[in-house]
């Protein structure tokens, strides 16, 4: 299968026009590069400020998300776009009106939105989201070929072992996707010594998941912190092409980083860097 999957490891802020601009240059890069299908960072067009984010302000996202599905079918480009969202907004619910969701929102080389994955295992940042199903595939076509993915955010590959509950890249595994996106937007605050012990499991549980569920795991943190500055110590999460027994490419963790995975060679390659 030719699919030629690219990421942006980009910085995300708080006002989605300045975040629409920083993937709007990404997806120039990928136009450059040949690139299928573009993920982003969790929450990377909207910005990670969950407690606000409604239908009085959910306008600038919808608008971004709008023109990239316009540049999508304009270039023949895919999109993997992290972003909250608000569906139903004329409902209400938990007293406010629209389902709020974190998650991946799938947009294909003619512009069309074909898939949506919402972040199952939802944190305290999350606040109003809605968790959403597990075990959602999404398949990604290019011309003739068709590639089936699974794709989680943030805590649905690290943080659910604690709890007991469901391990989601197990369930993708028993589905047979011949890939698994993950985007994040991880902590970068805390003490050193908690900070590290994150920053290692992170690393430590992209690795053994890809090694156990024999796939290729492709992901993408935020560079800066959740709140949207950048506080210069880069990625939590890694940001990197992961193969069952290799790890392929993994991003410098300060700053704008651009990567692709060709899933017919099984070759990585990277773009600018700053």
């Amino acid at each position: 299968i030719n699919m030629k999957i690219g990421v942006a490891q980009i910085p995300v802020t708080m006002d989605a026009k300045v975040n629409y601009e920083s993937i709007l240059k990404a997806c120039d890069w990928a136009v450059a590069n040949g690139i299928d299908y573009l993920m982003t960072p969790e929450a990377s067009v909207s910005g990670y400020d969950a407690p606000s984010f409604t239908v009085n302000t959910c306008q600038d996202t919808e608008d971004a998300v709008k023109k990239l599905q316009e540049y999508c079918s304009k270039n023949s480009l895919g999109l993997i776009l992290g972003t909250l969202w608000l569906d139903e907004k004329d409902k209400r619910h938990n007293f406010v009106f629209g389902k709020k969701t974190n998650q991946l929102r799938f947009i294909n080389q003619q512009g069309e939105h074909i898939g949506t994955i919402c972040k199952r295992y939802i944190v305290h940042y999350d606040t109003g989201c809605h968790p959403g199903e597990p075990g959602v595939v999404v398949e990604l076509t290019n011309k003739n070929e068709k590639f089936k993915v699974g794709a989680m955010i943030c805590n649905d590959l690290v943080g659910n072992y604690w709890d007991g509950t469901e391990n989601l890249v197990k369930a993708y595994s028993d589905k047979g996707v011949q890939a698994i996106l993950h985007a994040s937007n991880a902590d970068k605050d805390l003490m050193p010594y908690i900070q590290q012990a994150h920053d290692d499991w992170h690393l430590s549980c992209v690795k053994m998941m890809s090694y156990a569920s024999n796939v290729p795991l492709i992901t993408v943190d935020n560079p800066w912190s959740t709140d949207g500055r950048d506080n210069k110590k880069g990625a939590s999460m890694p940001s990197g092409v992961f193969l069952p027994f290799e790890t392929l490419y993994k991003a410098p963790k300060q700053g704008t980083q651009y990567f692709w995975y060709d899933t017919n060679t099984n070759k990585t390659g990277f773009g600018e860097q700053k």
